[in-house]
C-alpha cells in the first residue's frame, strides 16, 4: 500500500510539473493568424463599402495579442495503520486513499487601438511615395495592376478615375515600329531616348525630358476609387442613403482598371472569400473571383507599405506569474 500510494503521488506530481506553453504553440499560432487576417479583410471590405455610403472609415488596428494559460493542481492524501488486539504479533491493518485535481485556464489578451488623429491623417490622407510603386513592380506586381491603382498621373499623363468618371489620357506619339518596348515608354512619358538614367519624385509634370514625376494617390482615395463600383441596391441610391457610382460595368463609361467586383445580399453568403454586413445587408467577394481576390489582396499590402505614420505608444499590459 505504502509502495503504490508513493508511486501515483510522484506520477502526478511530475505530470503537474509538465509546461503546457509548447503544445499550444502550433495550433494557437495559426488559429491567431488566421482570425486576425480574416478579420483585417473584413474591416477592408467594410470601410470600402462605407465610403459608398458616405460614412466615415474606421480602423482598429490589433496592437498586442497574449496567450496566457494556467495549470493549478492540487493533491491529498492520508494513509493510517492500525492494530486492533494488544498483542504485539498480532496482523497489523493499513488504509489509504489519494484524492487529486487540476484547473485548466486558457484566458489570451487582447489589445486594440484605434487609428485616429495623426496616424489616421499621415497614413490614409498621405500620398503613397513613388518608391513604393516601383518596390511593388520591382517585387514582381505587373505595372498593369500596380500603376492603375495607385498613381494619379505620371509626366502629365492622367490615370481613370472611376469616381471622377474620367478616362485615361491616350498614348501620345506612339510609334508601332519600336522594336523595344523601354523606347516606347520612353515616348509616350516624353523622356530622352538615349537617356539610361532619370529622376523619379513626387509632383506635378515639370516638362523636363529627363525626369519621371508621379502624382501618387493616398489610401483614402484608392479606397474611394474602389467604393465607386461597389454595388448597391437601386432603392439606397434613390433614397439618398448611397452616393451614384459605376456600378453597371457592361455599360459604356465602365470602370477602368483592375476589377474588384463587390457584390450584394439581403442574407450571408455561402463560400465568400470576403464578406461584411452593413446597414442589414451583405457585401462580398465571390470566392471563385480570382481577378478580384488578387486586386483585393494588392489594397491589403499597400496598407502595410502606407505605413508611414508616428504610432503612438502601446498600452502596457502587465501579466501576473502564477506560481
Amino acid at each position: 500500500m505504502l509502495r503504490k500510494l508513493a508511486a501515483a503521488v510522484l506520477t502526478f506530481s511530475v505530470a503537474a510539473c509538465t509546461s503546457i506553453g509548447p503544445g499550444t504553440v502550433p495550433h494557437d499560432r495559426v488559429d491567431y493568424a488566421s482570425a486576425i487576417g480574416n478579420s483585417w479583410k473584413e474591416q477592408t471590405l467594410l470601410n470600402i463599402v462605407k465610403l459608398r455610403y458616405g460614412d466615415m472609415p474606421i480602423f482598429l488596428e490589433v496592437a498586442q495579442v497574449i496567450a496566457g494559460y494556467q495549470l493549478q493542481s492540487a493533491l491529498s492524501g492520508s494513509f493510517t495503520l492500525g492494530n486492533f488486539t494488544s498483542s504485539l504479533i498480532d496482523r497489523l491493518t493499513a488504509t489509504g486513499g489519494a484524492t487529486a485535481a487540476s484547473t485548466y485556464t486558457d484566458r489570451p489578451t487582447v489589445v486594440y487601438q484605434p487609428l485616429t488623429g495623426v496616424d489616421f491623417l499621415k497614413r490614409l490622407m498621405t500620398p503613397i511615395p513613388p518608391s513604393s510603386v516601383l518596390f511593388m513592380v520591382q517585387a514582381g506586381y505587373s505595372a498593369e495592376l500596380v500603376m492603375p491603382i495607385m498613381l494619379n498621373s505620371i509626366n502629365g499623363l492622367n490615370n481613370a478615375s472611376n469616381r471622377q468618371r474620367r478616362p485615361a489620357d491616350p498614348k501620345p506619339g506612339k510609334d508601332p515600329q519600336l522594336a523595344s518596348r523601354s523606347r516606347e515608354v520612353k515616348i509616350i512619358l516624353g523622356i530622352k531616348r538615349d537617356l539610361r538614367e532619370f529622376s523619379v519624385y513626387f509632383g506635378g509634370y515639370s516638362g523636363k525630358d529627363n525626369e519621371i514625376a508621379m502624382n501618387t494617390r493616398s489610401m483614402l482615395q484608392i479606397m474611394l476609387e474602389f467604393a465607386a463600383i461597389v454595388r448597391v441596391p437601386e432603392a439606397d441610391v434613390v433614397q439618398g442613403k448611397a452616393t451614384p457610382g459605376l456600378v453597371d460595368i457592361a455599360t459604356e463609361g465602365a470602370p477602368t482598371g483592375p476589377p474588384l467586383r463587390i457584390l450584394v445580399a439581403d442574407k450571408q453568403p455561402q463560400e465568400a472569400y470576403v464578406a461584411a454586413e452593413y446597414d442589414g445587408k451583405w457585401f462580398w467577394i465571390a470566392g471563385t473571383d480570382i481577378q478580384s481576390k488578387y486586386t483585393f489582396a494588392v489594397i491589403m499590402l499597400l496598407f502595410s507599405i502606407a505605413d508611414t505614420g508616428v504610432k503612438g505608444a502601446a498600452p502596457v499590459v502587465t501579466i501576473p506569474a502564477n506560481q
